[in-house]
C-alpha cells in the first residue's frame, strides 16, 4: 500500500517547480566553473536548497497514503490488514453508531499524521529561513 503512494506524478511536478525557482542557473554554472561534478551539484547545492519542498512533498504523500480509503478497500482481502480509515469505516452500523469508539479511532488515527509534520516541520521552517544568493 505505500508503493503507489511515492510514484505520484503530482510529486514529481511539484518538485520541479520547486527546483526551477529556487535554484538559479547561476549557482550550477559557477559550481561547474569550480570543477563540481553533478552527483556533487546535486547533494551539495540543490538537495539543501530544495528541502522544504521535499518535507512538504513527504508530509502531502503521507498524508495521502494514511487516508486513503478506496484503494485498500479494493485490493486487501483480510480484515486483519485494513487500514484505518477503513476500520473507521467499519465501525458505522447498519442502524446504530456508536459515536464514541468512531471518534476514539479517528483521534487514534490522527496521532501519525501530527508526528510525521513535527518531524518534517523543522526542514520547512530551516529552508524559509536560509537563502541560497544575495
Amino acid at each position: 500500500m505505500i508503493l503507489p503512494g511515492i510514484a505520484n506524478a503530482s510529486a514529481v511536478f511539484f518538485l520541479r517547480g520547486i527546483i526551477e525557482q529556487s535554484i538559479p542557473l547561476s549557482m550550477m554554472e559557477a559550481a561547474r566553473l569550480e570543477g563540481c561534478g553533478e552527483w556533487k551539484i546535486f547533494n551539495r547545492i540543490v538537495l539543501p536548497c530544495i528541502m522544504p519542498g521535499v518535507a512538504t512533498m513527504c508530509i502531502f504523500n503521507f498524508v495521502s497514503c494514511w487516508n486513503n480509503y478506496m484503494g485498500p478497500l479494493i485490493i486487501l482481502t483480510s480484515d486483519k490488514k485494513y487500514t484505518m480509515p477503513v476500520m473507521i469505516a467499519m465501525i458505522k452500523g447498519l442502524y446504530l453508531t456508536n459515536y464514541g469508539a468512531m471518534y476514539l479511532a479517528i483521534a487514534i488515527s490522527i496521532i501519525p499524521i501530527v508526528i510525521v509534520y513535527i518531524f518534517f516541520s523543522k526542514y520547512i521552517i530551516n529552508g524559509l529561513t536560509v537563502g541560497s544568493e544575495k
